[in-house]
């Protein structure tokens, strides 16, 4: 849906809010928030972060100077308090199917490089040619991969050989060194898939010789592995700087964030790593994958390819953890010493009762795909059946929720994705752990019935933006009485969510029928009914926060997917798709949302109601 097509009676932009309104908003929607008790956050990709358009490097990064001085700033006057972000490995496109668990290396705020933190490194001229190239080039809308990893791979290629030719007594080289000394063992055989991909031209490892695929795990071949190393010093090295500069952005970001009182949250990928994978082959069984089952999504379910670790390799038979336990603590232990915000679990249902299938077999069917846990009508899957909660509940119980203590993160802010195919298995778990699940009211989540310790949301990156989704549900009603009838139920319950009762029955009639033409009145009381739902937590995708009518991710298949990011002119755009009534209007939903609770509840913040109706209405202006 355009969002040009959008209009709340022919009004015309006009402005933004002004500094000393801005300041007066921010201690408006703060308080609105407090007095519901809501936690505000957003969900965006950090290739979807806006750039300033003197540093337009192709793609977005929560560490450029802009994010952090700019970008950030605003999200913070609009009372969010956390930003979920991507999963921080190193990817190809696709963030959830990593390389390795080395970082993101397009987290790297490239300007920084000419900085005094790693040596004043003069490739200025290098960077200022990229910038103005993108700008006549313009579509800052979209990362173009296939440029920005040559430009990435070019700047960094000339960073690292400047910064080489510093002094070793300088503090850059110092803390590098110190560094190396301390992270060479995890990222060094990140590195070394890398060099061996490069020599196959693939990735997957499988394709490999037989010297290469276990040139760890075969003690015969260390003497190659060295032959290697040595050969390869400097691209290993090259690897290390790239981790290098991640590490001090992540650690200066922290600072920055925890001043505006905003948290990172994590998103941990269900599938792991390539390279992960290829160290410790052995661990994983040879001939299941992880998918999903049939759905409205795929009527023949998925298959992901995701290899699965073996069951008997992640506890012990005396209850501590095997070898791929300790895999999986580590890589919660890593994320949640990182992010200080928590982790959203992505497809928890993976860790408590995934969906497996057969590679060997083309189709799945109840012979050759089932529950790894829970089908032992399943011939392949018999021996790995569980038959207590307690089972069921061990991967989060005993592994990921201890490494959330060690790190002083609450259980709340483990939030699991637990979208799908529910077994029964999956549900009591979560309810016996208590567990922070999600509600997305795309999926006819009925807002006043998520759970208090839930997220709650209009969608996340594998839905279409709200827009759409109000486009297309406003078209289908009018195809059949079906389609029609889900309209006029999801309607009635959006007013009985959000509104108070109201005893005048023409009002009433009147309040319903604008919703079946208006939508943009319908995306702002969608939005209302976030603050009015019991659920503490409200997150929001930022292609709905910004009123941006596009898809991030087509998990059909249909068109580009992780591409879509914020402009540099975001904030215009924001106050533009707000007059449009496409945007969030947030003073609105709060103020609809303390009304909601009741003549008495209102009253008693009457002056913060009225203070949210003024801003409401200029936002609007």
């Amino acid at each position: 849906m355009n969002i040009d097509n959008i209009t709340i009676g022919g009004m015309c932009f006009q402005r933004k809010l002004s500094a000393s309104e801005l300041t007066e908003y921010a201690k408006a929607v703060n308080n609105g928030l407090k007095v519901l008790d809501k936690e505000f956050g957003i969900i965006i990709h950090n290739s979807s972060f806006p750039s300033a358009k003197e540093n337009e490097f192709g793609i977005g990064s929560l560490f450029s100077r802009y994010s952090q001085s700019v970008f950030l700033p605003f999200l913070h006057s609009h009372g969010i308090t956390s930003v979920q972000q991507e999963p921080n490995y190193l990817k190809d496109v696709c963030p959830y199917s990593p390389l390795s668990s080395s970082k993101n290396i397009y987290m790297i705020p490239l300007e920084k490089l000419t900085g005094e933190e790693y040596g004043n490194l003069p490739i200025a001229k290098l960077l200022k040619k990229i910038c103005l190239r993108n700008a006549k080039n313009g579509n800052a809308e979209k990362v173009n991969y296939n440029q920005v990893k040559k430009d990435y791979n070019t700047v960094l290629t000339a960073a690292y050989k400047e910064f080489k030719l510093l002094d070793n007594n300088t503090p850059p080289k110092i803390k590098f060194a110190e560094f190396k000394k301390d992270k060479m063992a995890d990222f060094e055989p990140n590195a070394v898939f890398e060099i061996l991909s490069k020599k196959y031209k693939t990735h997957d490892w499988r394709k490999w010789n037989e010297t290469d695929r276990d040139i760890y795990s075969n003690p015969k071949n260390a003497e190659h592995l060295e032959d290697l190393k040595n050969k390869h010093a400097n691209e290993i090295d090259f690897h290390m700087f790239k981790q290098w500069i991640i590490y001090n952005e992540n650690e200066s970001s922290k600072n920055n964030t925890g001043k505006l009182n905003i948290k990172i949250i994590a998103d941990a990928p269900v599938g792991f790593p390539e390279a992960e994978i290829w160290l410790n082959k052995e661990l994983f069984a040879d001939d299941i994958a992880l998918g999903s089952p049939p759905d409205d999504f795929a009527k023949n379910g998925q298959r992901w390819g995701f290899p699965v670790i073996k069951p008997e390799e992640i506890f012990n038979r005396d209850g501590s953890l095997g070898r791929g336990g300790n895999i999986i603590r580590k890589r919660y232990e890593e994320v949640f010493k990182e992010c200080d915000g928590g982790v959203r679990i992505d497809h928890v249902i993976g860790l408590i009762d995934p969906y497996v299938y057969k590679i060997s077999e083309p189709i799945m069917n109840i012979a050759t795909a089932g529950r790894l846990y829970s089908s032992p009508h399943v011939d392949f899957l018999k021996k790995y059946s569980k038959h207590s909660d307690e089972e069921y509940a061990s991967v989060i119980e005993k592994i990921i929720l201890p490494a959330a203590k060690k790190y002083g993160i609450p259980q709340e802010n483990v939030i699991c994705e637990d979208l799908g195919a529910l077994t029964k298995p999956v549900k009591n778990v979560m309810k016996r752990l208590n567990l922070t699940g999600i509600g997305v009211t795309q999926f006819n989540y009925r807002s006043s019935k998520v759970r208090q310790n839930n997220v709650i949301m209009p969608g996340s990156h594998d839905n279409p933006s709200y827009i759409e989704y109000t486009d297309n549900l406003f078209k289908s009603s009018k195809k059949n009485i079906k389609s029609g009838l889900h309209f006029i139920k999801k309607i009635r319950n959006l007013i009985a969510d959000t509104k108070p009762y109201n005893n005048n029955l023409f009002k009433r009639i009147k309040q319903f029928i604008n919703l079946t033409q208006n939508k943009s009145d319908f995306i702002q009381l969608s939005f209302a009914e976030l603050f009015t739902s019991p659920a503490k937590k409200v997150q929001i995708f930022f292609t709905d926060f910004f009123g941006i009518g596009k898809t991030y991710n087509y998990i059909d298949g249909s068109g580009e997917s992780w591409t879509l990011r914020l402009t540099p002119d975001f904030e215009d755009n924001y106050y533009k798709n707000l007059q449009r009534g496409a945007a969030l209007n947030l003073p609105e939903a709060l103020s609809t949302a303390i009304k909601h609770k009741g003549r008495s509840f209102a009253g008693t913040h009457s002056e913060l109601v009225k203070k949210l109706d003024e801003f409401a209405d200029i936002l609007k202006s």
